[in-house]
C-alpha cells in the first residue's frame, strides 16, 4: 500500500483563468517524491533551461486547481508572478527546503 503524500490546501492570490473564463484560485500541491525529480530532470525543458525546472515540478504536484485536476506546464506558465512565488513557497515548505536553509 502506498502512503498518502503530505499536500497543503492553498488559495491562489490572483488565481488561473482558463479559456473560458473561469477563475480558479483554491487548490492542492502535494509533496513531490524522488520519481517527480528525475522526471522534471529528464523534461526537455528543463533540459534547454534549468529556470524550468520549478514550473515542471509545480506541474507535477498540482493536484488540483479549482475545477482543473489536469495541470500542465502551460498552466503553471501562465499563473502571474505572486502567484508563481506564493506556490513556490508552499512547495519549499512541503519538501523540506525551508529546514534546509535554516
Amino acid at each position: 500500500m502506498r502512503p498518502e503524500r503530505r499536500s497543503s490546501l492553498f488559495t491562489l492570490p490572483d488565481g488561473y483563468r482558463d479559456a473560458g473564463g473561469t477563475l480558479h484560485r483554491e487548490g492542492v500541491l502535494a509533496a513531490a517524491t524522488v520519481g517527480d525529480e528525475i522526471a522534471a530532470l529528464r523534461d526537455f525543458r528543463v533540459y534547454l533551461r534549468a529556470g524550468n525546472f520549478l514550473e515542471v515540478m509545480l506541474a507535477r504536484t498540482l493536484v488540483r486547481l479549482g475545477d482543473l485536476t489536469r495541470i500542465d506546464v502551460g498552466v503553471v506558465e501562465r499563473l502571474s508572478a505572486l502567484d508563481r512565488s506564493y506556490l513556490q513557497r508552499i512547495y519549499e515548505g512541503l519538501n523540506g527546503y525551508e529546514e534546509a536553509r535554516s
